[in-house]
């Protein structure tokens, strides 16, 4: 037993500095697991979804919000709670893509939505710039509370690209 103390008593510079290191990775990878489970906060919104959304938008756009794919997920899912008035109670259940079916009677709209989804998906492993690129395309839709006549025309130029 003693001489495993005087191993220890000799080494213990060496030992102190493996165990700080352990200490530090396990520390980095416990923050890595906390961000990968982080859930979506309800963020209580008082002006229209779509103002709110289109503000966050234009935030992210000119740097006043970190520009990165999670931001721009979960304020898409924000404004998806906010206009649909999605609660937790409803999440338990359902997922947020059968309550906005339910909801929404516009089949132009679910696709529209399904469209940003998607497109925010592709954006996963992009870069800023790449974001903010996407932010601009779709930011000015957002701008008014009805979206009937930009789906119009979007679908007109889908009609027209295909010719």
């Amino acid at each position: 037993m003693y001489a495993f103390y005087e191993l220890v008593a000799e080494n213990a510079p060496i030992l102190w500095v493996i165990l700080v290191v352990v200490c530090i990775i396990f520390v980095f990878h416990l923050i890595r697991i906390l961000k990968k489970t982080k859930r979506i906060k309800f963020e209580e919104i008082d002006v229209p979804a779509n103002i709110w959304f289109y503000s966050m938008l234009v935030n992210m756009e000119i740097g006043i919000e970190k520009c990165s794919y999670d931001k721009l997920m979960h304020y898409f899912m924000n404004y998806l709670y906010k206009k649909y008035q999605i609660s937790r109670e409803d999440l338990k259940t359902q997922t947020v893509f059968d309550i906005v079916t339910a909801k929404e009677d516009m089949q132009n709209v679910l696709d529209l939505y399904g469209d940003i989804w998607n497109s925010i998906e592709d954006l996963k492993e992009s870069e800023t710039g790449d974001i903010v690129k996407y932010i601009k395309s779709i930011k000015f839709y957002f701008n008014k509370e009805n979206l009937e006549g930009w789906i119009s025309a979007r679908n007109f130029n889908k009609q027209c690209n295909d010719c």
